[in-house]
């Protein structure tokens, strides 16, 4: 893999049963926008999630341990810790021959998804991360080539670029499913 590169992702394919068939229900994760600067990969890639990546080792690793040493136990604070590395340690490329099916759904109906059972939404995580993580989110400042040296700042930032292009985009793609 190319030095200036952290990871490589593919077209990624939601799949469930319904009628005792296989249904292609849709591709995600397909629009990310690359771009040598940091700061502009972050900002024009709001939904960028990091798990369906082919990762470097050494970037991996360093990210397993921050989840460790701060012993991290809810999904989204390991995910942000993931994603942010991810993004941070190098461009993304992303091969259009190359792609991933995953199932589109919740296997225990009855359960909440995982995602959902400690912070109900991205908003209550966000609240909950920035005031419960400070030394983690310092360290992954440290340790990241980034422009963010401050805390307070890094915070903004992410509730702005983060929290509330997520929360906007869910609202717009809501009243494109309702019309």
């Amino acid at each position: 893999m190319n030095k200036g590169y952290s990871a490589v992702k593919g077209i990624l394919y939601d799949f469930n049963y319904k009628n005792e068939k296989i249904n292609i229900t849709g591709q995600t994760y397909s629009d990310f926008i690359d771009f040598r600067f940091f700061i502009l990969r972050h900002m024009f890639n709001p939904l960028f999630r990091s798990y369906y990546c082919l990762h470097k080792k050494k970037n991996l690793e360093k990210t397993f341990k921050l989840i460790v040493k701060y012993n991290l136990k809810d999904f989204r604070s390991a995910e942000f810790v993931m994603d942010f590395s991810t993004i941070s340690s190098g461009r993304i490329k992303f091969l259009k021959n190359t792609s991933f099916l995953r199932w589109a759904g919740v296997k225990d109906k009855v359960k909440k998804h995982q995602l959902y059972e400690v912070h109900s939404h991205r908003y209550d995580w966000f609240k909950y991360f920035f005031s419960n993580h400070k030394s983690l989110i310092k360290d992954i400042l440290k340790k990241n080539n980034t422009i963010f040296k401050n805390f307070y700042f890094f915070k903004i930032y992410i509730f702005v670029v983060d929290i509330c292009s997520n929360y906007i985009l869910k609202k717009l793609l809501s009243l494109k499913i309702k019309v």
